[in-house]
């Protein structure tokens, strides 16, 4: 399994970054310094980016782990090594995106 913690981990960062009071009080400080030339378009640009940033926090919080390959076995000494020893190579996973090469090696 390949984890994606640290993506998670990212967007949980970006959604308390987005939805902090900081944010939110910038905002409103750059709104109360450009007062005299505030326009619509300072806000609307304000409100799509706090969106964004939510909607790709919220992405990435689901994001979740990729399955590299799986692998399932069952050996018994009578059926698969009867002289006490096994030895394969290129064996394929189930998922088809890699192989294995393994040996046994038993003894009473």
């Amino acid at each position: 399994m390949e984890s994606d913690r640290d993506v998670r981990e990212l967007g949980a960062t970006i959604d308390a970054a987005a939805t902090s009071e900081g944010l939110a009080g910038l905002a409103k400080e750059i709104a109360v310094l450009l007062s005299a030339t505030a326009s619509p378009g300072f806000a609307a640009g304000v409100a799509i980016a706090k969106h964004l940033a939510a909607g790709l926090a919220a992405g990435l919080k689901r994001k979740g782990d990729d399955l590299i390959g799986a692998l399932y076995m069952s050996l018994n000494r009578r059926e698969h090594y009867p002289h006490a020893e096994r030895k394969r190579d290129d064996v394929a996973d189930l998922t088809g995106n890699m192989w294995v090469d393994y040996s046994l090696f038993g003894y009473d």
